[in-house]
């Protein structure tokens, strides 16, 4: 019986033990997650920051852009040499502002995609904070 006694109080230590280790992963764990957390929202205020200077710098660029054709129509109607035909000016204008379009389309996908993978984060470190509070519950 004193064999039985001693390996079963050894039993009981060396799971005391393994409990206590968990308990200390689980709680490493939490900390992680509320450094990802605290991580993935300094980078959701620095990609939104990053979005508005890059459509106030679209926006610019849409002004300046459409100063230099007014500048350039105007030159041409009023230079020396046979004013521009009206349709030659509005290709200019198309070509311009189909680039413009298609630099807006990709800075559009592109902010698009870093929303979806920050959202995504956010929700796994939010699932991964959940499992290990509920995981830290059961332990106590």
């Amino acid at each position: 019986g004193a064999l039985d006694a001693g390996s079963a109080a050894n039993a009981q230590h060396s799971l005391s033990n393994l409990c206590l280790a968990i308990a200390q992963q689980v709680s490493q764990v939490t900390l992680d997650c509320e450094r990802m957390s605290q991580g993935l929202r300094e980078l959701g205020v620095r990609h939104a920051e990053q979005k508005a200077i890059q459509e106030w710098g679209l926006e610019s660029l849409r002004h300046q852009v459409s100063q230099q054709l007014n500048t350039l129509i105007h030159a041409r109607a009023t230079g020396p040499s046979e004013p521009t035909s009206p349709s030659s000016t509005q290709r200019v204008e198309e070509v311009v502002s189909g680039k413009m379009a298609a630099q807006e389309r990709t800075l559009s996908n592109k902010f698009a995609t870093q929303d979806r993978m920050l959202a995504e984060l956010s929700s796994k470190v939010t699932e991964l904070t959940t499992l290990t509070s509920n995981l830290q519950g059961e332990l106590e």
